[in-house]
């Protein structure tokens, strides 16, 4: 739910499907494979890098029979770290927009 009453990890495909990383933009924009493992993965611990982690979740990976329908994201470990969290919403089929279902509402 929006307000938070409920979570649920978002596993199974996620962890097969896995995700993409770039562990240094400086130094250029190249992605490789990210292993995802139980719906978590390991940032690297470098410390001056910019970094880019990228994980596609479908809405079908949401348990939205049961009302499983929101995206968290959880930072488990970090400290000392500038963290930011972009969701890019982006729909399956091409709707017109004033028709559009809102991101924010359940």
């Amino acid at each position: 739910a929006v307000a938070g009453t409920g979570a649920k990890i978002v596993a199974g495909t996620l962890d097969t499907r896995g995700g993409w990383a770039c562990i240094d933009t400086g130094a250029g924009d190249t992605l490789s494979a990210l292993t995802i493992a139980s719906a978590a993965f390991t940032t690297d611990a470098t410390a001056n890098k910019n970094l880019i982690y990228i994980v596609d979740i479908p809405a079908s990976d949401l348990d939205q029979a049961n009302s499983f329908d929101c995206l968290s994201a959880v930072n488990a470990s970090g400290s000392g770290i500038v963290l930011s969290i972009l969701y890019i919403l982006w729909p399956r089929y091409a709707m017109i927009p004033s028709s559009s279902p809102t991101a924010i509402t359940d």
